[in-house]
């Protein structure tokens, strides 16, 4: 009876220890740099702190020591606040940001990160003569939900943004070489496939 009472128990044991989920790979424990199969290569800052910067080693504008500073197309750098505060900018297509996610990001993965108290930030370098975005950068919380997501997501999220967003900058924006844009991705704001189901007549 006592053998079959301990092998009972580790047979539950087993099946416990079988039904323990795998921890999720976090391709971004480090500082450093990662690389996607396409050979995209990104810069990786923050891994110990709660939110971790990931940018194309590529990017000159939007590196992690790139210069701060926006510039007159003259070379005059933009110095006071009146300067900074007069640009600006919108993206000319409503609803790219939550399209472009939402054909990414599972509604699995949406549901997880609508909890998150700040789960990303996108930021866009954008050329200001024809709204086009030339460089992209993330800053992401520190979340397995988002460590877990490999070097190959964010090569074809970057590709995607810098293909679809486009923006429409003001005039004095376009006196400058260069422009910044900013995302707060609000993923309570990008619908669920239940959520885009036609509503009933009323």
């Amino acid at each position: 009876m006592k053998r079959l009472v301990i092998l009972c128990c580790l047979l539950l044991a087993a099946a416990a220890y079988a039904q323990t989920p795998e921890p999720a790979v976090n391709y971004y424990v480090k500082d450093g740099t990662v690389q996607a199969s396409d050979g995209t290569v990104y810069s990786i800052y923050g891994s110990d702190f709660p939110n971790i910067s990931i940018s194309n080693a590529q990017n000159t504008c939007l590196a992690l020591n790139a210069d701060p500073n926006l510039y007159y197309k003259d070379g005059r750098v933009v110095e006071t606040v009146e300067e900074y505060e007069s640009t600006g900018g919108t993206v000319t297509e409503k609803g790219v940001f939550a399209r472009v996610f939402r054909e990414l990001f599972t509604d699995e993965q949406i549901a997880a990160l609508r909890s998150l108290r700040w789960p990303m930030t996108v930021m866009y370098a954008v050329n200001p003569e024809d709204g086009t975005t030339f460089e992209v950068s993330f800053v992401i919380g520190n979340y397995p939900e988002l460590t877990s997501l490999p070097p190959d997501f964010y090569a074809k999220l970057e590709r995607r943004l810098k293909e679809e967003v486009r923006w429409h900058v003001n005039d004095f924006s376009k006196q400058l070489k260069y422009v910044f844009g900013t995302t707060e991705v609000k993923f309570k704001q990008i619908p669920l496939t239940s959520e885009l189901e036609e509503k009933p007549a009323e």
